[in-house]
């Protein structure tokens, strides 16, 4: 493929291209692990995420393998942030 027909293809698509900003929360450890593996591999983590979800996604098993792990952690932090916030309202009202 020639340059100019790279550049039309790179100009068509960029008019329907856009991204939104967003923050995420991570485990301490994954992000070290993950920043890790981007910068090894020359990439973002937010592209890294998108190639891993439009992946997965299309593979059922692995897609609901994923959610599973996905809901033990939600459950998981939710109980740790209940826990924090029980203690904190202890430490406050007594």
């Amino acid at each position: 493929m020639s340059k100019s027909s790279n550049l039309n293809s790179v100009s068509k698509v960029s008019k329907n291209f856009s991204t939104k900003q967003t923050t995420i929360r991570l485990e301490s450890k994954m992000m070290e692990r993950l920043t890790k593996l981007c910068a090894k591999e020359g990439l973002s983590r937010e592209v890294l995420f998108e190639a891993l979800f439009e992946h997965y996604i299309e593979d059922k098993e692995a897609w609901t393998a994923i959610l599973e792990q996905a809901k033990q952690k939600a459950e998981f932090r939710q109980a740790i942030a209940n826990h924090k916030r029980a203690k904190t309202m202890m430490e406050k009202f007594g």
